[in-house]
């Protein structure tokens, strides 16, 4: 299975004012941080293909971050989980929640992006962070049922090239994130999980594709009424 289908470099660990990065080049830092879907004023986003223009200030300069190589998994996820609780309302469609009795545990849960199938509902992901984590990347999968062309149905596991051979140490549990977020509101059909999802893509059905993924989500991701 051939999960290379979306890069979105400029993310990571801290941020600098503004960068443009390639869909098919590794970062040239590993010092980017992806703000907020909505953040780009009217008329500054461009096309995620080939580049993505970012803009936004920085975090504050005392935030400091592992480098590869330099400190465990578990002190990277430490620093991660300050950082964290530091930013807790920084991006109110992503919350991350590290397990009380395992710091290599997190679930995250995140809002279907707008003017999709997916707008309305809350999607809780599963973490595992290997201890060589930032040099490998964690393993994530849906818990919520999802009806999308990159993920399994059953399983929850997300086809995505940053969790497999294009993961950088620059990225954060919270641009991973925001890499999934970016994943739902722009399917790969070509890079299919679920292949009946694929298939009405590749098909031209964008209705019935829409329609079947806006039922899952009502039933599986939205707050039942009563």
């Amino acid at each position: 299975m051939d999960c290379s289908a979306r890069r979105w470099w400029v993310l990571g660990r801290k941020s600098g004012p503004s960068v443009i990065g390639s869909a098919h080049d590794p970062p040239t830092s590993p010092s980017r941080r992806l703000p907020p879907h909505n953040f780009f004023p009217t008329g500054q986003r461009l096309s995620v293909f080939p580049f993505v223009l970012l803009s936004g200030p920085s975090p504050s300069d005392d935030a400091t971050f592992p480098t590869p190589g330099s400190s465990s998994g578990e002190g990277s996820c430490e620093l991660e989980y300050k950082e964290v609780q530091r930013e807790k309302s920084a991006d109110p469609d992503i919350q991350l929640i590290c397990d009380d009795s395992n710091i290599f545990k997190w679930t995250a849960l995140i809002k279907g992006p707008s003017e999709t199938p997916f707008e309305g509902g809350v999607f809780q992901l599963a973490f595992s962070i290997p201890e060589q984590y930032p040099l490998l990347p964690p393993q994530v999968r849906f818990l919520t049922k999802i009806f999308h062309p990159n993920v399994h149905f059953k399983t929850g596991e997300i086809c995505l090239d940053i969790l497999k051979n294009a993961w950088s140490p620059a990225w954060t549990l919270q641009s991973v994130c925001r890499a999934i977020i970016a994943l739902m509101a722009h399917p790969e059909p070509d890079s299919p999980l679920n292949c009946d999802s694929g298939n009405l893509l590749r098909s031209g059905d964008i209705r019935g594709y829409q329609s079947m993924a806006r039922m899952y989500t009502r039933l599986a991701a939205m707050p039942k009424k009563g």
